[in-house]
């Protein structure tokens, strides 16, 4: 799927658009993501980021550590929004 195909999918005040703004927005383009979003990778195309997308449940059985070079740790989990910098743990103030 090109990145202008999954974006026409979006609308422009989707929370997926509105994370992958702030991705694009506030890591640099070489930082490697971990998505957990259902395994969908709308969040690396849509931050024209590169990673893993992957699922809750396989995030609960490994570890961050298991991704090598991960800088980031994005997508939902239910409704809440999950942003955390894996070198730091620290998750984002807005």
């Amino acid at each position: 799927m090109h990145y202008r195909n999954c974006l026409s999918l979006e609308k422009p005040t989707s929370s997926k658009l509105l994370l992958a703004n702030y991705i694009k927005a506030n890591t640099d383009p070489g930082d490697l993501l971990i998505v957990m979003d259902d395994r969908d990778p709308s969040l690396l195309y849509l931050s024209n980021r590169k990673g893993w997308a992957v699922t809750e449940e396989t995030m609960s059985l490994v570890r961050p550590e298991y991704f090598p070079n991960a800088r980031y740790l994005v997508g939902f989990k239910g409704s809440e929004v999950i942003y955390i910098d894996l070198r730091t743990g620290e998750k984002p103030r807005s």
